[in-house]
């Protein structure tokens, strides 16, 4: 009998993570059923116990919590990642960087019906004896600064072939009532010279301020979408499927997010409410009627799969199309429209990217209203990047509205969403206090109203 974390990581032999199946689907309920399913944790009491473990631990004020950030960072073409990396604040709140795999380690425990007592857990992270690595292995500046030195462990513990996919996103939710926060700017990433032996031995870094009772809670809930397994599910990685980022598809995530809530109710509750995610999210469809949603035609194996494509949906796309844009198939699109991700709008935007950065602010009113907001107006601002010491600016610019339903399941927000450095916060303060702001940033030039309406037109598919 296991008892502990580290007699279950060390047990290379006993456990051996199910391989991709080999088939087909085209339904979503299909691919639940055929490639999901079987390699789900199958006792849902498991999960309960390991959600109430990990708030738990999320709670208490001698946790070192975990952010997933940094961890393929490039500075100057070097690696400058922050895996295994501690920071510990003035008031003794700590937390450190681990990768995606980190939550593989979890997932394998809960599948094999593993819960660990509360003492050895939280052990495990104070003693830094975790692994919180990929068995790819460490950068040099992981192997000169990390607080949690240990080797990655043995790669059956990572569920080889397979992808974790959340439900709740890591980083690009909004958290709900703090859409204004920056997770960047709780979790700083800092200079490499910041971390130095302390006086119990090891790298760590020590920032001289406390966060705020806010930003502690968001980094709670940071904590929780990353590592708690009613969040998360595997489907096949990228070598063994016939389409790309199938776990990242919106009514896939729709289906399993609407699973979670009839499976595990007030305590899926309880969870979105740490996590900061907006319960509405959860679709008030039927799972028959999410599942039933059709899927084109495609394959996946515990072999190599090739022609690794987008999912295209059954519709007539021209070939000027297919050859020129992506096409997605995602939840909610107004109108029940197919969508088309436009590379021309991006070559247009593209171009505000460009060229030496306008420091100028000027702000506009702008007429643009439907039924999810109502524009106020469009700004742009300039932000002074590094910190402590300033050394770069970036322009940001705002789109600042009344807020009327959500639109973050839309396929043209998806679309910008994994193009651009995009996101909605609340309006903390100025005569536009309550509202929202869809912020984008990483811009040079100002914008003005054509290319405001271009984005708006874009997130909402106006024809």
């Amino acid at each position: 009998m296991i008892n502990t974390i580290k007699e279950f990581i060390s047990d290379n032999n006993r456990f051996i993570f199910p391989d991709v199946p080999t088939g087909k689907s085209e339904t979503v309920i299909d691919f639940f059923n055929q490639c999901v399913s079987p390699i789900l944790p199958q006792n849902s009491n498991t999960i309960i116990k390991w959600h109430k473990l990990l708030v738990k631990y999320a709670n208490d004020p001698k946790s070192v919590l975990l952010c997933r950030l940094y961890e393929s960072r490039k500075l100057n073409g070097e690696w400058d990642t922050r895996r295994g990396m501690q920071t510990k604040m003035k008031d003794g709140f700590t937390y450190a960087f681990a990768t995606n795999f980190f939550a593989r380690i979890i997932y394998t425990m809960a599948y094999y019906d593993f819960v660990p007592e509360y003492e050895d857990f939280k052990k495990m992270f104070t003693e830094r004896k975790f692994s919180l690595f990929s068995f790819m292995g460490k950068t040099n500046v992981e192997k000169n600064k990390a607080a949690f030195t240990n080797s990655p462990y043995n790669q059956r513990f990572y569920t080889q072939n397979w992808y974790l996919a959340h439900i709740v996103a890591v980083n690009d939710e909004p958290f709900f009532h703090f859409e204004s926060k920056n997770i960047n700017d709780i979790f700083t990433a800092g200079n490499q010279h910041d971390w130095e032996t302390n006086k119990r031995g090891f790298m760590e870094r020590y920032l001289d301020y406390q966060l705020s009772e806010e930003d502690k809670k968001i980094a709670r809930a940071h904590f929780l979408r990353f590592v708690d397994p009613i969040n998360y599910f595997l489907v096949p990685n990228s070598k063994h499927i016939s389409v790309s980022k199938i776990g990242e598809n919106p009514y896939l995530i729709n289906f399993m997010r609407r699973r979670a809530y009839e499976i595990y109710g007030d305590i899926y509750l309880d969870f979105l409410k740490a996590a900061l995610s907006d319960p509405a999210l959860i679709s008030s469809e039927s799972i028959s009627s999410l599942g039933s949603v059709h899927l084109p035609n495609f394959v996946y194996s515990s072999s190599i799969v090739s022609n690794n494509t987008p999912i295209l949906p059954k519709h007539n796309i021209s070939s000027e199309q297919k050859k020129n844009k992506k096409v997605y198939i995602v939840a909610s699109a107004p109108n029940n429209k197919t969508f088309v991700a436009n590379s021309d709008f991006y070559k247009e935007l593209a171009e505000y990217q460009k060229g030496p950065i306008d420091k100028g602010f000027s702000e506009k009113l702008l007429s643009y209203e439907n039924e999810y907001i109502s524009v106020i107006c469009f700004n742009h601002s300039n932000k002074w990047l590094g910190k402590p010491k300033a050394s770069n600016i970036e322009k940001m610019w705002s789109i600042i509205y009344k807020s009327k339903k959500s639109f973050s399941s839309f396929p043209g927000w998806l679309d910008l969403s994994n193009n651009l450095n995009i996101s909605i916060t609340q309006v903390s303060k100025g005569k536009n206090q309550g509202n929202y702001g869809i912020r984008i940033r990483g811009m040079k030039q100002k914008p003005n109203e054509e290319i405001i309406k271009k984005i708006l037109d874009y997130i909402f598919m106006k024809e």
